[in-house]
């Protein structure tokens, strides 16, 4: 997954340039390359959703031309997460129902009835929470290019 967006600025594009990387070393990324008018950052990944949405990023590429700061972002964490959110639950509620079905073998009818109900619950929950991940972190890089926009501005 791809994001891309790019900021007209009014001030000055090189202070916009150092806040946004501050913006994503605070946040434990690692520079991997750094020049007077871009630098590339990796992620330091997303291990849960109550992380910051930031996190979200594998790699990003923030450069400066003209009046313009643009990003490049590769949202693989947040993609990660999403197929985590969308596969794990389901995963857990049919491995707990093969479960039951060999431990109990006379009580099918408990095991279906305990976990199917738990099944209809969590697919329409993780089909909603899933698409957030990416919107979430969509927004974060935002907020962090908004940021430096405002910044470049005192």
């Amino acid at each position: 997954m791809k994001y891309e967006r790019w900021i007209n600025l009014d001030g000055n594009p090189a202070k916009a340039l150092e806040s946004a990387r501050e913006q994503f070393l605070q946040q434990g990324f690692k520079l991997t390359s750094l020049s007077p008018t871009s630098f590339e950052v990796t992620g330091p990944g997303m291990n849960n959703t109550r992380q910051n949405a930031l996190r979200g990023v594998s790699k990003a590429y923030v450069s400066i031309s003209g009046k313009e700061l643009h990003v490049e972002a590769e949202l693989r964490y947040a993609r990660r997460m999403q197929r985590f959110v969308l596969f794990f639950p389901p995963a857990l509620i049919l491995g707990l129902m093969a479960t039951f079905l060999v431990t109990l073998p006379g009580s099918k009818t408990v095991a279906l009835a305990s976990c199917i109900p738990q099944l209809l619950i969590w697919i329409p929950i993780s089909l909603i929470w899933a698409p957030s991940i990416r919107r979430r972190t969509e927004k974060a890089i935002d907020t962090v290019m908004e940021n430096a926009a405002l910044i470049a501005n005192e």
